[in-house]
């Protein structure tokens, strides 16, 4: 008689027996696991720290679904901040390009202010160009 031969409701004074003939692996045994009693669950504890057991409680499809969304989503975020840092280079070079072009344009206006009010000094009468529509408001 083995420790696979043990049938359900065998006492625990028998596997007590049995585990002192054939040695403590076999009170980890899936049979020994299907005994009643503290023995029974002493090797359903054991059974569930093997590979096999612990394969149960391994990431559920749920966990794992979370986790390459998770993932995915760091992918993304990581893509953005460097559009965003690509996109703040830019705005910031528009930005001075444009203070450059605004300086410029009033630097032209003040000097054509005072080359009209020279001329209109000048010449009183002189017929000056009219202005254009979109200096109008300026000049």
């Amino acid at each position: 008689m083995t420790v696979g031969d043990l049938p359900i409701g065998t006492p625990w004074w028998v596997a007590v027996i049995m585990i002192i003939a054939f040695g403590r692996p076999a009170l980890g045994s899936a049979i020994m696991s299907r005994v009643p009693g503290w023995l029974g669950a002493y090797a359903r504890h054991r059974q569930s720290r093997t590979p096999e057991g612990r394969a149960d409680l391994s990431l559920s499809a749920a966990w794992e679904r979370q986790d390459r969304e998770i993932k995915r989503l760091a992918a993304a975020y990581d893509s953005l901040s460097e559009d965003h840092s690509e996109l703040t280079t830019r705005v910031d070079s528009l930005d001075r390009k444009l203070a450059i072009m605004t300086k410029r344009f009033f630097a032209a206006l003040a000097h054509i202010r005072i080359l009209r009010a020279v001329v209109l000094r000048i010449d009183p009468t002189y017929q000056l160009p009219s202005v254009p529509d979109d200096l109008e408001e300026y000049l």
